[in-house]
């Protein structure tokens, strides 16, 4: 992963750092906080490699079964598994308990939560050399 400055759209949070082991970042983000679902969940989608890649692919009807999601909606793609649904808003399943970060409706979630997640959470930032 190439080194730089990288921010959420934001421009406040730093991203996190990079962790190529799925296993050593599940532990990361165990200590981070976060629901239990989403953070077993890191090792399901993370399996081949941390990489984009591995969390925006599209889900099986096979991965779907086998996941047992129950966080009020279904699933498309990998990163979905991070969300849970509070109510009619969306939220991340990673963020701290008190301190998530919420969308109001799925086409946002879909939109917005994979910059989060790679940013915030995962390190797979895009990196400006611009500033």
């Amino acid at each position: 992963m190439k080194e730089g400055r990288g921010y959420d759209s934001s421009g406040r949070k730093r991203p996190a750092r990079y962790e190529p082991d799925p296993f050593k970042l599940e532990q990361a983000i165990r200590r981070a906080g976060g629901t239990a679902f989403a953070i077993d969940w890191t090792i399901t989608t993370f399996k081949r490699g941390v990489t984009t890649e591995a969390l925006l692919h599209p889900l099986s009807r096979t991965e779907i079964v086998h996941m047992d999601f129950m966080e009020g909606f279904v699933p498309r793609y990998a990163y979905e598994g991070f969300l849970s649904k509070l109510g009619k808003r969306y939220a991340c399943g990673l963020c701290k308990a008190g301190n998530r970060t919420r969308w109001k409706n799925r086409k946002l979630a879909q939109k917005l939560a994979p910059r989060h997640l790679r940013s915030v959470h995962f390190g797979l930032v895009d990196v400006c050399d611009a500033w």
